[in-house]
């Protein structure tokens, strides 16, 4: 009965382990795909100010 109660609660941990590594690569990726975007944004802003500060010139 005890290595029984031991076997569960390894099988247990092991479920754990194997459920928060999956939660972190979720967030560790939705993170980064969002990060991603904010630079492609900064980047299209600032070419955005630099092509009309260009046009205002004659």
């Amino acid at each position: 009965m005890i290595i029984m109660v031991d076997r569960d609660i390894l099988v247990i941990i092991i479920f754990d382990l194997i459920g928060i590594s999956v939660f972190v690569w979720f967030l560790w990726s939705r993170l980064s795909a969002k990060l991603k975007i904010i630079e492609q944004r900064k980047i299209n802003r600032s070419m955005g100010k630099k092509n009309t500060e260009d046009s205002d010139e004659p």
